[in-house]
C-alpha cells in the first residue's frame, strides 16, 4: 500500500487502481504475490491465498493495526503454515481490506466472520501440531479472462461461484 501526505484521499485513489475481489460483502484490494508487498500498512484485514495454476485458495484471514515492519508477513507464527500449504513463497498471495482507524475489535469481527465461512487451513491449525490442517481450504477460481474478472468485480463471491460451476457442468 502506497501513502501520499497520509491522507486518506490520496491512498483511495491510489489503492482503487489495483484489482480487487470480493469476499462476503467485502471488497478486498488484490490478490498480489506475498512478496510484492511492503510496508508501510494501515489497519486492515487481510488474506493470505495458495494460488495453483489459475486457483487461489484460501489459506489465512487475519488481521492488523498500523506496521512499519518489512517482516511483519515472515515472522507471523502461521507463516510455515502458509509455506507449506502454498508450495513455497511464491505461491503465496495477498488481499487487504483497508478499514482505516479502525478498533481491533472491529477487525477480529470480520476475520472470524470470513474464518466461519471459508475455514482457511492455517486458521484451523491446531496449538500442538502448527503444520497439520484440520480442514480443507475454500477454493476461488477466477474467471479466465481479466476482463472477466475486473467486470464482475461487484458481483458476490457466492454468485461467481454458481457460474463458474454451472459453466463446468456444461
Amino acid at each position: 500500500m502506497f501513502i501520499l501526505d497520509g491522507g486518506k484521499r490520496e491512498k483511495a485513489c491510489i489503492l482503487s487502481n489495483f484489482m480487487s475481489i470480493q469476499i462476503l460483502q467485502y471488497e478486498f484490494l488484490g490478490p498480489i504475490k506475498l512478496s510484492e508487498w511492503g510496508p508501510p500498512m494501515e489497519e486492515v484485514a487481510y488474506i493470505l491465498f495458495a494460488k495453483n495454476k489459475d486457483v487461489f485458495n484460501i489459506i489465512y484471514v487475519g488481521e492488523s493495526g498500523k506496521t512499519e515492519a518489512s517482516d511483519f508477513f515472515t515472522k507471523n507464527e502461521r507463516f510455515k503454515c502458509w509455506l507449506s500449504n502454498a508450495g513455497g513463497e511464491n505461491n503465496l498471495y495477498l488481499s487487504i481490506y483497508p478499514m482505516w482507524g479502525s478498533s481491533q475489535s472491529a477487525r477480529k469481527q470480520l476475520v472470524r466472520k470470513i474464518v466461519d465461512r471459508y475455514k482457511p487451513v492455517c486458521n484451523q491449525v491446531s496449538e500442538d501440531s502448527e503444520n497439520t490442517p484440520t480442514s480443507t481450504a475454500q477454493t476461488i477460481e477466477p474467471e479466465p479472462e481479466p476482463e472477466e474478472v475486473k467486470d464482475n468485480s461487484n458481483k458476490n463471491l457466492d454468485d461467481l461461484l454458481d457460474e463458474l460451476k454451472k459453466k463446468t457442468e456444461k
